[in-house]
C-alpha cells in the first residue's frame, strides 16, 4: 500500500508505487485512489478507440496492453487496475505513471507537456520533445551539475494566479540502456529495479524533492541535428509557432481530444506563450555536447 504525493495529489495505491515520496500533507480524503480489481473488456458509448486506449462518453478511459494490464481511470479520483498474468509491477507501474498520469492530468484540468522538468534556482525548465529526443538523458545531466528535478516525461502545467506552475511528480528518471553511458552517475544512483524492460530509474543523491510547484521560466524543444548540422539554439519568437509546438507536445493527445479538452489546452497554452520564452534546440546526443551547454541551459531558467 502507498500514501504518496503525485502532482499535488494524494495519491493512495494498492500497487506499491515507492517511487512516489510519502505524503506528509493534510489528512484530506484521497484525490486518487488506485486499486486491483476486474475490470470490463469495453466501454459502453465509445467516443474514441483504438489499439490501447478507450474513451467514453462519461469520461472513463480504459488503457489495454497485453501481457501487461488493463488500467481502467473511471473518473479522476478512481484508478482500477487488472494485472495480466505473468506481467512484472515494473511495467504495470510504467502504465500507472506514465500515460494513466496523462490521463488524470486531462481529467483533472492540467497541461500535461511530453517533457521533463528541471528545477533551477527556484525556476522550472522544460525539456520537451519526442519519445528518444533525449530528455531524460538531458535532465540527468543537468541535475549532476546542480539542478533540482521536478518530474520526468509528464510535465503536469496549472496556471496558477496567472502564472505558469510545474507540478513535482517523483524523483526518478527513466533512462534507456544506450542513454546510461552517456550521464555521469556520481551524484545518481541505480534503483533496486528497473521501471520496465532495458530502462533503468535513477534516483538523484543528496538532493531533496519538494512538492510545491515550481514557476515556469522557460521551455527547450528538443532536435537532433543532421550529419552535416551544427549545434544550434534559438528563441521561437512567433506566437502561432509556439502554439504549434505545445500542441505537438500534448501528452496523449486523442485522448484530450476525446474528452473535449481541445479549448481548454488551447487557452493555457496561450497563457504559456505569452509569459514563458520558447527554444528550439538542436544538438548532438552526445556527452560532449551536453556538457558545452550546460551552462547556456542552465542560464535559460535565470536569465
Amino acid at each position: 500500500m502507498t500514501d504518496g504525493f503525485l502532482c499535488g495529489w494524494r495519491v493512495v495505491s494498492e500497487i506499491d508505487l515507492p517511487e512516489l515520496v510519502s505524503w506528509t500533507g493534510d489528512d484530506r480524503i484521497p484525490d486518487v485512489a488506485v486499486r486491483v480489481a476486474a475490470t470490463p473488456r469495453q466501454l459502453d458509448d465509445l467516443v474514441h478507440h483504438d489499439q490501447f486506449i478507450q474513451v467514453a462518453q462519461d469520461g472513463a478511459i480504459l488503457l489495454t496492453v497485453d501481457g501487461i494490464a488493463t488500467c481502467l481511470v473511471r473518473s479522476p479520483s478512481e484508478v482500477i487496475v487488472t494485472p495480466h498474468p505473468g506481467s512484472h509491477s515494473d511495467e504495470i507501474k510504467l502504465l500507472l505513471l506514465g500515460s494513466v498520469l496523462g490521463f488524470l492530468c486531462h481529467l483533472r484540468g492540467l497541461f500535461p507537456l511530453h517533457g521533463a522538468c528541471v528545477e533551477i534556482d527556484g525556476w522550472g525548465l522544460v525539456l520537451a520533445g519526442p519519445s528518444g529526443a533525449g530528455k531524460s538523458t538531458l535532465a540527468a545531466h543537468l541535475i549532476n551539475h546542480g539542478c533540482g528535478l521536478v518530474a520526468d516525461d509528464v510535465s503536469a502545467i496549472e496556471i496558477i494566479d496567472g502564472v505558469p506552475h510545474v507540478w513535482p511528480a517523483f524523483p526518478r528518471l527513466k533512462l534507456c540502456r544506450d542513454a546510461v553511458h552517456l550521464v555521469d552517475f556520481a551524484g545518481m544512483e541505480l534503483g533496486p529495479t528497473s521501471l520496465i524492460r532495458d530502462k533503468f530509474h535513477h534516483v538523484p543523491r543528496d538532493r531533496p524533492f519538494s512538492t510545491t510547484p515550481v514557476p515556469l521560466r522557460a521551455i527547450a524543444f528538443l532536435e537532433q541535428p543532421a550529419i552535416d548540422e551544427t549545434d544550434w539554439l534559438v528563441q521561437i519568437g512567433s506566437a502561432p509557432a509556439i502554439m504549434a509546438k505545445l500542441a505537438a507536445e500534448v501528452f496523449r493527445p486523442t485522448v484530450a481530444k476525446a474528452l473535449g479538452r481541445t479549448r481548454d489546452l488551447f487557452v493555457m497554452q496561450g497563457a504559456v506563450a505569452r509569459c514563458v520564452p520558447v527554444y528550439q534546440w538542436r544538438r548532438k546526443f552526445d556527452l560532449t555536447a551536453m556538457c558545452m551547454w550546460t551552462d547556456r541551459i542552465k542560464a535559460l531558467a535565470t536569465e
